[in-house]
């Protein structure tokens, strides 16, 4: 197959829903946390706490899946744990200039071998890297870098009681449901520290585009600069398959998601508690389609990064050639990475 007609193949999945993974009642849940805690944050004066309180719901609520109850609500803690620590990682690295090259390379190394364990690590690995990412580069903020992590650590808390509280109210022996009996941790971990391990090729390949775009990023010194390797964290994944189709879903999804990003908040004009609506509606459009149609699923994403940053008083209008630049050379350096040390035959990630 030509490069062209694989390109061709791709775009035209970008369309295509499945509606058989289409559920509602949990991402309703996701996005009234994430849109109230956002109207406390205005209602309050402290528009600055959205941005760590609000992407802290978000995230843990990519883990809210149809699970065990007892396992479920475990999950999600631990989701929540690793988007704080990736927090206090990323705003703690870019306090020592060319250094947090250093860190951000075993950081993502580390995300990467993650995968091991399995599709959870997976998810967490790739979503501590994405806060990495944010609060590596993120422009300069009254918060400083203890309080981003802790309110990262708050908004996944409130998403998790949204959960559980009910939980606890009807059926509370629920929550104690036996956990599955897996390998242990540090046995799968193991097995992934070998050299031809899928997880450990793509830990090596992460390591070095999240290098290089972190350099570049630097170097750059653009506004939001971080989109970059923020990019590479969401697209790369451990087979060329699933890397080709989350870069074009993420390059497409993203420019349709600033445009519906400049038409809501430039055009007509967003106020106030109108933010914590519009977030909102980005965390519902994220959660419904994250697991039927990821390009749309980034529709959502973009309006929720966007949203917290122009509610900060930042004008669209100036970044949006940074954030599409950014995310056309994040999804060139994955899609060049994972070209890097492929085994002859194709290899998938299971």
């Amino acid at each position: 197959m030509t490069v062209v007609s694989r390109l061709k193949e791709l775009v035209g999945t970008t369309t295509t829903v499945q509606r058989s993974a289409l559920h509602w009642k949990r991402p309703l849940r996701g996005a009234v946390v994430a849109g109230t805690l956002c109207a406390i944050t205005i209602a309050i004066g402290q528009p600055a706490m959205a941005i760590p309180l609000v992407v802290g719901a978000f995230f843990t609520g990519l883990a809210d899946v149809a699970e065990p109850i007892g396992v479920h609500w475990r999950s999600m803690s631990w989701t929540a744990l690793w988007l704080t620590v990736g927090t206090f990682a990323g705003g703690f690295s870019s306090r020592f200039g060319y250094m947090e090259l250093l860190a951000v390379a075993v950081f993502a190394f580390c995300c990467g071998i993650a995968g091991v364990v399995g599709q959870r690590g997976s998810l967490n690995g790739m979503l501590a890297l994405v806060m990495f990412a944010i609060f590596a580069g993120a422009p300069e903020s009254p918060i400083n870098n203890w309080e981003n992590a802790g309110l990262v650590a708050l908004g996944g808390l409130v998403q998790v009681c949204a959960f559980v509280v009910p939980v606890v109210l009807f059926a509370p022996s629920s929550l104690r449901s036996a956990r599955s009996q897996v390998v242990p941790f540090m046995v799968r971990l193991r097995v992934g520290f070998d050299l031809h391990h899928v997880f450990f090729r793509h830990a090596v390949r992460l390591s070095a585009a999240m290098f290089v775009a972190t350099y570049l990023s630097i170097l750059l010194e653009w506004p939001h600069s971080y989109w970059i390797p923020m990019t590479v964290a969401w697209v790369s994944k451990p087979d060329r398959d699933g890397t080709d189709y989350r870069v074009v879903h993420r390059f497409i999804g993203t420019m349709v998601g600033l445009l519906v990003c400049t038409a809501v908040i430039e055009v007509l004009g967003m106020k106030s508690y109108g933010y914590s609506v519009f977030i909102a509606a980005g965390v519902f459009t994220c959660l419904v389609f994250v697991r039927s149609n990821y390009s749309i699923s980034v529709v959502g994403v973009t309006m929720v990064v966007v949203g917290v940053f122009s509610l900060n008083g930042e004008p669209l209008a100036e970044t949006l050639e940074y954030r599409t630049l950014g995310t056309a050379f994040g999804c060139l350096i994955s899609a060049i990475a994972i070209m890097l040390w492929m085994e002859r035959s194709k290899e998938q990630a299971t």
